[in-house]
Order: C-alpha cells, then sequence, then structure tokens
C-alpha cells in the first residue's frame, strides 16, 4: 500500500473512515514510521484542542491572531464542511499548531513539500517558486480547479482537482490526449511555442491530480493553454489559461557553458554542451553520435527503434563521491540516484542523438561529470527456428538460441488478450497479440538483447517489443507453421580505460 495521503490520515483518526479504510491504515502504520509521526501530530492536535477550549478564558482578539497566522493548503480536512461552528474550531486548531509545531504547519501548506513529489520540487516550493492560485472552470456538472503552480527555467508543475456538482473530489485521471485534450505554451505574441515533450502526468492518492512538463526555452512569461473537452467521456469546456511566470525564474538560472568537450572511442563519441541551473533542477545536455554508419540487414526495417549510443556517467564531488547518477548508468548497473527526467532526439541519418537529463538539485561546491564508458548497440545475426505446437510437448527438447556461448530458450509461443478499463464508453479495451516466452542466464549474458524480429514461413517479417523475458508480437493471427526468430542487435556497454571528468563549476 502507498502512503495515504493528509486527509486520509486525517479521517483516519477522527474514524470518519469506513471500516476496510481504517484497517487498512492501521495495517500500514505498523511499518511506516513517516506516517506514525503525523497521525501522532493529528492525535497532538486534537488534544492540544480540547485543553484549549477547556482553558477558562482566553484574549478578546485572541481569534483574530490565531487566524493571522494560518496560511492552509486549499485542500482542507474533508470534515471541516460539516457545519460552520465545526469549521471555526478546525482553523483555530490550524493556527494554534501553526505556531507550535512546524512539521505539521508544512504538511499542510504546499503540495510541493510533501514527499510525493522530488526533492527538487521542495528546493523550488521553499525558495518562493510555487504560487497558491484558483483558477477553475465549471462545466457539465464537473468543475476543474488549479491550486498551485511551480515554473522555473527547467520545468513547470502545477496541482489540479475536479470536482462534481455535489462537491465531490473525483478521480482526476483525464484520457484522450490529442485528440480532445491538450497542452500548449503561448507567448505574449499569441504564438504556439514549440515543446520538447508533451510532460508527464501523475495521479496522487487524496485525488490530487499532478502535471508536470519541460519548460520551453523563453525569455519572457508564458501562458499555458489546457484544452480540456472530455472527462471521463463526458463532453464539455474546462478550457483553462494558467499564466506561467518566469522572469523570476530566469533571474535565479545559471547556465554553464561545456565547451563542447568531446570524447571518442571506437566508432562512437560524446559531445557535453552545456548545464543549465534552476531552483527546481540542473539539467545536462549532450550528444552522441556513431563516427562511423552501422550495417543495414534485411531485418533492420522491422526492428523496433533505431540503433543508438548511450552514455553511462555519474556526478560526483572533488573527493568522489557519489551525487548522482544519469539513466543509462542505472538501468545498466542499478544504481540509480537523483536523476528526474530525460528525452532525447535522434538526427534524420540516425548517427546523431541530442540528449537532455534532468537531476534534482546538486548542492556540492565543485561537482563534476566522470564518463564511466559507452552504452552503444551492436548488430547481431543469430536465429533459431521453431514451431509453437512442438513447444507444447514436454517430451521434446525446446529450441535454442546461442548467443555468446550461452543458451536462450524458447519455452512458448500464445495468442493472449489484455483487457483493461477506460473513463469512457466502450469502458473495456481489447488488444490481441502473440507472446514469446524465453529463458536465459542474464548474469552470464553480460549484454542486453535489445532487438528482435520473427519470421514466418512466407519469409514475412514482423516487429518484436522486447519486455524482458517476454516477447510481443502483433498483426499475426495463425501459430500453425513454422516461424524463425532472429536477435539482431544487443547493447553492450564498453568501459573507458580511464574515466573522463567534465567540472560542472567555473
Amino acid at each position: 500500500m502507498n502512503c495515504p495521503c493528509v486527509d486520509k490520515l486525517s479521517q483516519y483518526v477522527d474514524r470518519l473512515l469506513n471500516e476496510e479504510e481504517q484497517q487498512n491504515i492501521e495495517e500500514h502504520l505498523k511499518q511506516c514510521v513517516s506516517c506514525q509521526q503525523i497521525v501522532a501530530l493529528f492525535e497532538g492536535e486534537e488534544q492540544f484542542l480540547k485543553e484549549t477550549l477547556q482553558a477558562p478564558t482566553l484574549p478578546d482578539d485572541f481569534e483574530a491572531q490565531i487566524l493571522a497566522q494560518v496560511k492552509p493548503y486549499k485542500k482542507k480536512r474533508a470534515f471541516w464542511k460539516v457545519s460552520s461552528g465545526v469549521a471555526a474550531a478546525a482553523v483555530l486548531s490550524v493556527g494554534i499548531l501553526t505556531a507550535v509545531s512546524p512539521s505539521f504547519a508544512q504538511l499542510i501548506t504546499s503540495f510541493f513539500s510533501t514527499e510525493q513529489v522530488d526533492s527538487g520540487f521542495h528546493e523550488a516550493e521553499t525558495l518562493g517558486f510555487v504560487e497558491e492560485v484558483n483558477y477553475e472552470v465549471t462545466d457539465n456538472g464537473l468543475t476543474v480547479r488549479i491550486d498551485e503552480v511551480m515554473a522555473d527555467t527547467t520545468r513547470i508543475a502545477f496541482t489540479y482537482q475536479i470536482i462534481d456538482k455535489n462537491g465531490k473530489v473525483k478521480n482526476p485521471h483525464i484520457e484522450n490526449w490529442n485528440e480532445k485534450n491538450n497542452m500548449k505554451f503561448m507567448n505574449k505574441a499569441n504564438e504556439e511555442l514549440a515543446q520538447e515533450d508533451y510532460g508527464s502526468w501523475h495521479y496522487k492518492e487524496g485525488d490530487i491530480g499532478f502535471f508536470e512538463l519541460r519548460t520551453p526555452n523563453v525569455t519572457e512569461d508564458v501562458l499555458l493553454k489546457w484544452q480540456i473537452r472530455d472527462i471521463y467521456g463526458k463532453e464539455g469546456n474546462w478550457d483553462m489559461d494558467i499564466p506561467i511566470p518566469i522572469e523570476k525564474a530566469l533571474a535565479s538560472m545559471t547556465v554553464l557553458d561545456l565547451q563542447n568537450a568531446t570524447f571518442t572511442q571506437q566508432n562512437v563519441s560524446i559531445t557535453f554542451e552545456e548545464a543549465r541551473f534552476s531552483p527546481s533542477a540542473m539539467e545536462i545536455s549532450y550528444t552522441t553520435a556513431f563516427t562511423e554508419p552501422l550495417k543495414e540487414t534485411k531485418l533492420s526495417a522491422k526492428e523496433h527503434g533505431q540503433p543508438k549510443v548511450d552514455v553511462a556517467y555519474t556526478i560526483e564531488d572533488e573527493n568522489g563521491t557519489l551525487l548522482a547518477t544519469n539513466f543509462p548508468y542505472s538501468f545498466y548497473f542499478d544504481s540509480g540516484q537523483g536523476a528526474i527526467s530525460g528525452l532525447g532526439s535522434t538526427s534524420d541519418d540516425q548517427q546523431q542523438f541530442s540528449h537532455k537529463e534532468m537531476f534534482t538539485p546538486i548542492k556540492a561546491e565543485k561537482p563534476s561529470i566522470v564518463v564511466a564508458g559507452f552504452l552503444n548497440h551492436e548488430i547481431v545475426e543469430e536465429s533459431v527456428k521453431f514451431r509453437p505446437d512442438d513447444l507444447k510437448n514436454r517430451k521434446k527438447d525446446k529450441p535454442l538460441l546461442v548467443f555468446n556461448g550461452e543458451p536462450i530458450t524458447i519455452k512458448s509461443m500464445q495468442q493472449m488478450t489484455n483487457t483493461g478499463l477506460k473513463m469512457e464508453w466502450p469502458f473495456l479495451q481489447r488488444e490481441r497479440y502473440m507472446e514469446i516466452s524465453i529463458d536465459y542466464d542474464r548474469e552470464k549474458i553480460k549484454e542486453e538483447l535489445d532487438s528482435w524480429v520473427l519470421e514466418d514461413s512466407k519469409g514475412e517479417l514482423y516487429t518484436v517489443y522486447n519486455n524482458g523475458d517476454r516477447l510481443l508480437v502483433y498483426g499475426l493471427d495463425s501459430l500453425d507453421e513454422e516461424f524463425t526468430l532472429h536477435l539482431t542487435k544487443v547493447v553492450k556497454f564498453n568501459p573507458l580505460e580511464e574515466s573522463w571528468r567534465i567540472p560542472l563549476y567555473e
């Protein structure tokens, strides 16, 4: 179970949840120290309130003094709505605890200070880059409301809720992106700005929706236009304009020119271009390339994805202490730290790749990029023939594909149906595909088995989607024939004899 939101824990303390929810949270509390501390704060609040209300006298301006200190987070405890008297008492108790317990005050002040977001957002909130807002649009019985916005020169994020006509907060999941719902940035001249990515949506427990997008390359305030025409299959118009103030962020940003530091090894190269430092993140831009064209085979056109060059690097301080690792490093060496997101683009000739990787803010005085080696795609030509019906016969040996002297066993091939739920009609979504199950020793086969292609008995080729030990094939209707499974590309780590260091400071 994920940690319940603060509202849920508050209702748990007041025993406002149903019996099953109470028991689930009670079980969670047995093993979660963080939630135990939050519950203790709420219990302390109730006790403090009880003792305070029993006090014989209070100054005439006591309530005004307390309310002047209160800056509650907009998503208040649900039971505050019961009556005006109860609400006043609850606000009064929060005001008291704001003065007594800073940790409790932080929990209710901003979603960006909670553990549901990364530490970069915590830093931005502390530095004053999170703005409380109240943008909302109502149509067709639903209200979409935006509560908080964070904007700096690397990313933009905001929280929102969907509320029905009875005041009930609904699941914030929104579908139909690019069809009926989308986002775009506009400048002061009402011109649409190019986006590097389409952002990411996160559902946060407690019915809070959270959007995060890359900041476009701008030098002035912009407008984020959120077009919402479909919620849960219900059509309406919930379009909203979200002003994004960027000038303050520009003043706090620093850019370090990495002087196009270039390193090469075998047939690959890497060029580091710049590092950008903002309140919520550090972003590193670099380019990788093949120095010699890769050879093509008849199977290349059906491979899922294109060959590329990745670089494994860490970020360390001057004493060699590990501060962060980039995505390729963490994926292949299982030691991820500090990375927030990454994106990239490929040149038209598939020979050059631009990368931008984002990390939580680096606190060290003299950090450096330390390149450990390249992860590049290498073409191989290994294959095995098999019949799906034969795989069901336990008396027959399973067909093997041998790579680097190690066996890769074809265990089964069967038709699968995946059924999923949608928030709109038709609510059930089904897709059919073939699944090939393979087995091999990952410790002995050092390379990542990256690309496969399936060939039927007529010589028709099918793209294979790699899911580890499960290979998925779409568009194939029959299993009653012989197939050939081709391993076409692997990812191999080529370590450097001596690490390359690029300073991230002047």
